[in-house]
C-alpha cells in the first residue's frame, strides 16, 4: 500500500526540504530596524461591480506590522 500524501487539482507535489533556522534571513522594520512583528487584520472592501455575489464585501487580509513603531514594510503588503 502506498502511503504518498494524494495530491488534489492541479497543485505540484510538494518537495521535502530541511531548512536550518541558520540559512533564513531575518526580516527587520524598514522604519527601526526592529525584528519583531505582529499579525494584524487589513480590511479590504470588494466593489458590487466586481463581487461574484454582486453585493459589496468586507475581505479580511493578514499583514505583519512592527511590534516595536507599529510600521509595516512594504514587502509585507499584500499585492
Amino acid at each position: 500500500m502506498d502511503n504518498k500524501p494524494i495530491q488534489s487539482g492541479n497543485q505540484p507535489p510538494r518537495a521535502n526540504i530541511n531548512v536550518k533556522l541558520s540559512d533564513l534571513t531575518d526580516i527587520s522594520c524598514e522604519e527601526c530596524e526592529s525584528k519583531y512583528f505582529r499579525p494584524v487584520t487589513l480590511i479590504k472592501r470588494l466593489s458590487p461591480i466586481v463581487s461574484p455575489t454582486g453585493i459589496e464585501q468586507m475581505i479580511p487580509v493578514q499583514v505583519f506590522r512592527c511590534d516595536e513603531c507599529g510600521h509595516v514594510n512594504k514587502d509585507l503588503m499584500p499585492k
